[in-house]
């Protein structure tokens, strides 16, 4: 099993050399976002509440008679 086990360990590590991995910048991007929004859900969920609230509150002030 060792001997198994050390053959599999060198044979990645030659994968590795002859393949790098490859960052897609697309991907990496979407990837922080969801760490951000995993990170922080309740500011952002109040900041588009809070955006709401104030659109609601404009409307309501337009609407009102003078």
């Amino acid at each position: 099993m060792k001997l198994k086990r050390q053959k599999q360990e060198a044979y990645n590590r030659f994968v590795k050399e002859m393949n790098p991995v490859k960052v897609s910048p697309r991907k990496n991007g979407e990837l922080l976002t969801n760490i951000a929004r995993i990170k922080h859900p309740v500011r952002q969920r109040k900041d588009k509440y809070d955006d709401f609230l104030s659109e609601l509150k404009l409307e309501h002030l337009r609407q009102e008679p003078m």
